[in-house]
């Protein structure tokens, strides 16, 4: 199953976020402030295969990458490819109009974050998180594996999938 979404004519301007680098990686950044439930648009190809880059929508549903486009990421229609995790992200990914929605105000120069765990059943490179928040998940290597209590604090933003699958 392969799905276009992004635009035919190019790329779109985004005014709201670039991409910075910090502490050696790059993220997505707020260009100026950005209210409650601000959006951006996330454009790309619906696949049944996962990738480093990808955000799982359902089972066997996936937002990938463009072919080509993997490691070249200026074009503004695929900045969501840097959008890093957090345990105490200020957005979450909406995957009924494929967007990232702020869950606070987010203040020019912060990073856009969100969860993994809210959307990947199971990571493709798992890691570390070095994030620092008080309630830290530690190792994020995707929803299934999470206790029973780690689901449920995440119920609110966690994508339908993750209640059907292995509980």
């Amino acid at each position: 199953m392969k799905m276009t979404v992004a635009s035919e004519a190019g790329h779109r301007e985004i005014s709201n976020i670039e991409i910075q680098e910090k502490n050696g990686h790059k993220g997505v950044f707020a260009k100026e402030d950005m209210s409650i439930n601000a959006v951006f648009k996330l454009e790309g190809v619906i696949s049944d295969h996962q990738s480093r880059y990808s955000i799982q929508l359902g089972k066997d549903k996936h937002l990938n990458l463009p072919e080509g486009v993997n490691g070249k990421f200026d074009n503004p229609d695929f900045y969501w490819a840097y959008l890093n995790h957090s345990c105490q992200p200020n957005g979450y990914i909406d995957r009924a109009d494929l967007t990232f929605r702020a869950l606070r105000m987010i203040k020019r120069g912060e990073e856009c974050t969100f969860n993994y765990l809210t959307t990947e059943y199971e990571m493709t490179a798992p890691f570390v998180c070095r994030c620092g928040a008080a309630k830290c998940f530690g190792l994020i290597q995707g929803h299934r594996h999470l206790s029973a209590e780690q689901r449920e604090e995440l119920a609110a933003l966690s994508a339908t999938h993750m209640a059907s699958r292995g509980r």
